[in-house]
């Protein structure tokens, strides 16, 4: 009977606390619950594991029950760092998970860096909001959010990612020389049916079946030991792949280092320097919209300030700062060929709506330079300068992109986007936004 892989994922979200419904359209989406995929880019098999991540989490990535192992415990560890862990908030552990699938899909360094289509589009269909409910997930609704004029930001915790799994690496490293050794053997010995019980009880993976797996694994190897005879090369074989595992685990963990310090640099707020409040905006004389609407398919528009490139672009409302990417000194026309990609320099704002009281967060990209004042977690007022109108990311000239989001998600409602085109009318006429 083939394998049940929906139950094995399933019991591997449970294990590590993960939402199962969220962990299985995951492994849908990878690989259809196909333990031979390989992705274009060399992915692998059932959870489609990048050889090099395989390597980091001492995983075989064509082994599908050690892989969805393998998957659910990182991904849980992601969310435990992305503060979904024992949260019962849907908003929260929406945020979570999507940082979590950003994290499994394009490497946790890009988490508060920048968010590639096709990870956006991952993303979006695993827990898309018309696709997948949190609160129904959680079994409970949302409380209702009460606009008092402020918002309040506390620490997170720092990011903590998963570093190199050495004792899985070893356990890999010393199974495959058992099998090697099994191979080589002499037939009339019970080595080899040692290791086809072992390879059925590997399959149910029960607690118990594992366990006696392990002892019949060791069993298999004393039988081939005792058949031939030990030689240099192989045990010189032994020692090589062992001391590099040692130094994958040296490389991998200061990779992931790096990449804990960037993530912690971008998304660690300090404390709100003033309440957020419902502040009237201010206008921005001369400004040109030049896309109405995004052609990229973000839900705001782009628009270009009097002065050219290296004007400095002032922020026409008050608001929070939410995250601060740059200074990147690169830049990317489209009409040139493909390059790098996405906002380049760009800063994340919330601000509030003063005749509605709605809070919306605004994305605003392509700047040259950041104003290198600005801080997550403080209140700006308008008229603060955010960066010089530039072309860093992917531009066909320096403007000035403007995308509208509701607060702590990756989409947007209609209100929001409302909001977005008032402000976008307003600064083409000439008015204060509010």
């Amino acid at each position: 009977m083939p394998a049940d892989y929906r139950a094995i994922a399933k019991q591997k979200a449970e294990k590590y606390g993960l939402l199962p419904d969220v962990f299985l359209r995951q492994i849908q989406q990878e690989s259809g619950f196909n333990p031979g995929a390989v992705s274009e880019a060399g992915a692998l098999g059932i959870a489609q594991i990048m050889p090099s991540t395989a390597r980091g989490w001492g995983v075989n990535p064509r082994d599908p029950v050690a892989s969805l192992d393998a998957a659910a415990q990182n991904m849980a560890a992601y969310i435990k760092t992305y503060g979904g862990k024992s949260s019962n908030d849907p908003v929260k552990v929406r945020s979570a998970y999507e940082k979590a699938l950003q994290a499994y899909n394009a490497g946790p360094g890009s988490v508060g860096r920048y968010l590639p289509d096709e990870t956006k589009s991952y993303i979006s269909k695993i827990i898309g909001p018309d696709k997948f409910s949190f609160t129904d997930a959680l079994g409970a609704k949302a409380a209702p959010a009460v606009d008092t004029g402020a918002v309040s930001v506390g620490p997170p915790s720092p990011a903590s990612l998963p570093r190199f799994d050495f004792k899985s690496a070893l356990d890999n490293i010393i199974k495959t020389f058992a099998v090697k050794r099994i191979s080589q053997a002499a037939p009339e010995n019970t080595s080899s049916e040692y290791l086809a019980l072992a390879n059925q009880l590997e399959a149910s993976d029960s607690e118990d079946a594992l366990a006696a797996a392990a002892e019949l694994r060791n069993k298999a190897l004393i039988a081939a030991g005792n058949s031939m005879e030990s030689s240099s090369s192989g045990a010189e074989e032994l020692v090589q792949k062992l001391f590099q595992a040692k130094m994958q685990e040296v490389i991998y963990n200061q990779q992931v280092a790096k990449e804990e310090q960037a993530i912690n640099a971008n998304s660690s707020p300090t404390a709100p320097s003033a309440p957020l409040t419902s502040a009237k905006g201010i206008a921005i004389p001369g400004v040109t919209i030049t896309s109405a609407k995004d052609t990229s398919g973000e839900p705001g528009f782009d628009f270009v300030i009097p002065g050219g490139r290296g004007a400095e672009f002032k922020l026409p409302f008050q608001a929070q700062v939410l995250k601060v990417v740059g200074n990147q000194n690169w830049e990317t026309n489209l009409e040139k060929g493909p390059g790098k990609r996405g906002y380049g320099n760009h800063v994340e704002v919330r601000g509030i709506d003063p005749t509605t009281g709605k809070q919306f967060d605004v994305l605003l990209a392509h700047f040259d330079k950041l104003n290198p004042g600005l801080k997550p977690g403080s209140v700006i007022g308008a008229g603060t300068v955010i960066g010089t109108q530039g072309r860093t990311g992917s531009t066909t000239g320096a403007h000035v992109s403007a995308d509208f989001y509701d607060p702590n998600k990756n989409s947007t409602s209609g209100d929001t986007l409302a909001i977005g085109y008032q402000i976008r009318d307003r600064l083409a006429k000439g008015q204060p936004v509010f």
